[in-house]
């Protein structure tokens, strides 16, 4: 009967431990989403082989509360993990996707564990957005494209692994909701359809790119892949200046780390 006792003493512990955790995490995600920093649309496209990824970003952060744009690095990396926002940025990601316990090693059952934990957050900070930044709620619902994705990606065990989430912004009645509107989880030792070399995904401003990708079907013909997700991105800056700009930044990730290959400048330079 003692020994019974101690594990259940020992199991409640862990049980109070787990769950103060995660309320340290909410509150601390709260408090970094009190006052959302809005930026507009972004462009990034991550791209991935059997061993290596690809991944370029430009460099525009247009925030509705100034008056000219800045330029920002819009790559992040929580241990092994890196990964990207657009559409709708607010300071504090970088903490939530850490603890909210993201890796690249369960990546599908994390990603799950991110959405729980940063949904009723992004509907908080928008819903106090519209209340109190009423030009930034407008600007950023008149954006065209009012979703927010996030793509993590990195390696796990050799195999390159990219994992990409949309969230869809509405408007229901008096309230604003967020909704997840799609996934992708390329994780396997090869790309899912048969016969693809490369596969990969295009956040946030994309039309130009997929306009380029249906005139030109052997787009993925490429033995260059850093050049072809430099020349996605640029397209997008081309189409549409307003939201998308330079410097555009590529990074390559593969066995031996991760490498700059473009602009590493103000990102994490490790490994550079």
């Amino acid at each position: 009967m003692g020994d019974d006792s101690a594990i259940l003493q020992r199991q409640a512990v862990t049980a109070l431990v787990h769950r103060t955790r995660l309320l340290e995490v909410l509150a601390l995600s709260l408090f970094l989403f009190v006052v959302p920093d809005l930026r507009a649309q972004t462009s990034i496209v991550v791209f991935r082989t059997d061993n290596a990824i690809f991944a370029a970003a430009d460099s525009k952060a247009s925030s509705y509360d100034k008056l000219e744009p800045t330029v920002t690095c819009k790559f992040f990396k929580s241990g092994e993990l890196f990964f990207g926002i657009s559409g709708l940025y607010f300071d504090g990601y970088s903490e939530i996707v850490t603890n909210a316990g993201m890796n690249l090693h369960a990546i599908r059952s994390s990603t799950k564990n991110f959405e729980k934990v940063v949904l009723p957050l992004l509907q908080d900070a928008l819903e106090k957005m519209r209340r109190e930044y009423p030009e930034k709620y407008s600007g950023f619902m008149r954006s065209g494209k009012p979703d927010i994705d996030f793509i993590f990606f990195g390696m796990n065990r050799r195999i390159p692994v990219i994992s990409a989430a949309v969230f869809h912004v509405q408007e229901s009645g008096t309230s604003v909701t967020v909704s997840r509107a799609g996934e992708q989880f390329l994780d396997g030792a090869h790309c899912p359809r048969s016969g693809d070399v490369i596969c990969g995904v295009e956040s946030g401003n994309n039309k130009a790119i997929l306009a380029y990708q249906s005139k030109n079907p052997d787009w993925w013909k490429t033995k260059n892949l850093a050049s072809l997700v430099r020349k996605f991105v640029q397209l997008e800056i081309d189409a549409v200046p307003a939201h998308v700009g330079p410097p555009i930044r590529v990074l390559k990730i593969d066995a031996k780390g991760r490498h700059w290959i473009q602009n590493g400048e103000g990102c994490d330079t490790d490994d550079r």
